[in-house]
């Protein structure tokens, strides 16, 4: 299938023909749509090689989407359909074999009729890059072929460039997506592209899944790891526990030389690799970025990312590496600070369904909602006062700051969400959007349209809310007993009521929800009225106390309700009915 016909010199003019020809090319490749540049040099190179038709056949950029390799074959225009698929098939039953020795083919296709081709390849791998021929009446001569050669090695470095910038270009929009969409979630897809990109055979990321700061030792930090070989992600229990003990922190913040030294963290990152026969162990090649927390005054390392395989990767493979790191550490970020804003008033699964799924997360906190809710707001009495006669706000500071801290944890622990701290005053929420959603529920979750369903049909139940938030208020009353400030004992009162409010987002933070409407003046309100170790709650409250007592049907409740009076409270024109709440005897019992 090969031959070529003995033919004169080549003049220098056809070859600076070729060059200035190619040079266009490639002055316009990066600029214009590829393939209609590729089609304006093909016309003008047919007659002057001069060939019947001229075609370029190379690879295509990879998508990443788990097909096979494509090849682009673009003709010069004039060829007939028949003969183009005649050379379409010459170069797909020869083109295996090409890659792998040949540097030219020619084949009769008919009996005057010859394609041939050059190789485009490119490094001293010589990776196949793709073919420039043509079709030519009569065996292609050493001109054409030396013509073609010609063309085939100024192109070969330009299409391989434009192919691997489209392909990182693909590979870091891929990443964004995946980060969008999953958060540190879709780490793992990360490296599965990263490692297809870059032909390494193991990736892995090793972070700290716990919020961390300078302030904060890192060695207390939960750690993270997430590892893919031969293109499969892969859960090591075992390594993970290791790095858990201790060795994942050190590997944070390790350098390259302080990773060489710990055998242990080279084997569980793959690049330490046993050989079967001979029992020794063998040192891959590989590659380390740090990633960063750099919203911070002090940027710190919050993870490492590696990526490990046969060969030492080349520049542009580091800065794919490099650019994507900067993408993992910022969602590492991000997700250290939603984890921290969702802690403040949400259970724990509650905080992995929503890091899950950060779409619905958004969608969930960025719509308000009209709902029907308990609200408490328990305040330290003579707060004012004790900080003066103390005179040192830090030893108050910190008193009301522990016992906030309490105070969030109670709120979890009978149902609720914790709004806000107020000065010294903790304002809790009981009801929708959170306790009256299960945790079986968001678990069967994936989507947006499926929780606004799920929120659609919960059936509240107001009642429950008032009994929750009443407990959690007798329980607030006996901790602050053990409370001091100054070794001066701590006192609060409270006030609750139940009623319609709109539920929203007045800052734009994930996590910070917050409820508007009259009822949350109202039970500011009663606070007001209340009196230190009081429960004052409002007629709403009371009542569906009472309905809570027949629903539930429980016959006596650990603590009981009086009618306190009448009271004009601000911002109200008739006087309202308020209650007090008093413990029963065994209260304690129920807080076991």
């Amino acid at each position: 299938m090969t031959g070529t016909e003995k033919a004169s010199d080549i003049s220098s003019d056809e070859i600076l023909e070729i060059d200035r020809l190619t040079d266009n090319f490639i002055d316009t490749y990066y600029r214009g749509d590829l393939q209609s540049v590729q089609q304006d040099l093909l016309n003008e190179l047919t007659p002057q090689l001069p060939l019947e038709a001229t075609f370029i056949h190379h690879i295509a950029p990879r998508t990443f989407d788990g097909q096979d390799r494509k090849y682009i074959t673009l003709f010069s225009e004039g060829l007939s359909n028949s003969l183009r698929q005649a050379v379409e098939k010459v170069i797909a039953d020869t083109r295996s074999a090409m890659e792998a020795s040949k540097t030219h083919f020619s084949a009769k296709i008919n009996d005057d009729v010859y394609v041939c081709g050059i190789l485009m390849h490119l490094g001293q791998e010589r990776n196949f890059i793709g073919i420039v021929g043509g079709v030519t009446s009569g065996q292609p001569t050493d001109n054409q072929l030396c013509l073609l050669r010609q063309i085939g090695s100024r192109l070969d470095t330009c299409i391989r460039s434009k192919t691997m910038s489209d392909e990182r270009h693909t590979v870091l929009s891929k990443v964004n997506k995946i980060l969008h969409k999953k958060g540190i979630k879709g780490i793992g897809k990360v490296l599965l592209l990263l490692t297809e990109l870059t032909g390494m055979s193991k990736g892995a990321v090793v972070f700290i899944e716990d919020e961390a700061s300078p302030e904060v030792p890192i060695h207390g930090s939960k750690i993270g790891f997430i590892y893919v070989q031969d293109r499969q992600i892969v859960h090591r229990e075992k390594a993970i526990k290791e790095l858990n003990l201790s060795l994942g922190h050190a590997l944070i913040n390790y350098d390259i030389n302080g990773i060489a030294d710990s055998n242990t963290g080279m084997r569980i990152l793959g690049i330490l690799q046993r050989n079967d026969k001979t029992g020794e162990e063998n040192r891959l090649p590989y590659h380390c970025k740090d990633l960063v927390n750099r919203q911070a005054d002090e940027p710190y390392n919050v993870g490492k990312l590696f990526l490990t395989g046969e060969r030492e990767m080349d520049p542009t493979d580091l800065s794919v590496m490099e650019a994507a790191g900067l993408q993992i550490d910022t969602r590492i970020t991000n997700y250290h600070e939603q984890k921290k804003a969702l802690g403040r008033s949400l259970h724990p699964d509650q905080i992995d369904f929503f890091l899950t799924y950060p779409k619905i997360a958004r969608w969930f906190f960025e719509n308000p909602r009209e709902e029907t809710i308990a609200m408490v707001f328990a305040d330290i009495c003579g707060y004012t006062d004790l900080t003066r006669r103390l005179g040192n706000p830090r030893i108050t500071i910190e008193g009301a700051r522990n016992w906030i801290l309490k105070e969030k944890e109670l709120t979890l622990k009978h149902g609720g969400f914790f709004d806000k701290e107020v000065g010294d005053c903790a304002v809790s929420l009981f009801g929708p959007p959170f306790c009256a959603i299960s945790l079986d529920a968001l678990k069967r979750v994936q989507s947006v349209e499926e929780i606004k369903e799920l929120i659609r049909n919960n059936q509240s139940e107001p009642h429950v809310y008032a009994h929750q938030a009443v407990m959690y208020a007798l329980e607030s009353l006996e901790i602050v007993k053990t409370y001091e400030i100054g070794e001066h004992q701590l006192n609060i009162s409270v006030g609750i009521e139940v009623g319609d409010v709109a539920i929203g987002d007045l800052t734009g933070d994930i996590g910070k929800l917050t409820a508007m409407g009259d009822s949350m003046n109202m039970a500011a309100r009663l606070q007001g009225l209340a009196k230190n170790g009081q429960i004052i709650i409002g007629p709403n409250c009371a009542r569906l106390i009472q309905v809570y007592k027949k629903e539930s049907y429980h016959s006596e409740l650990p603590f009981d309700i009086q009618e306190s009076g009448q009271a004009s409270l601000k911002g109200y024109a008739d006087l309202i009915t308020y209650y007090l709440v008093t413990p029963k005897k065994d209260i304690k019992l129920f807080f076991l």
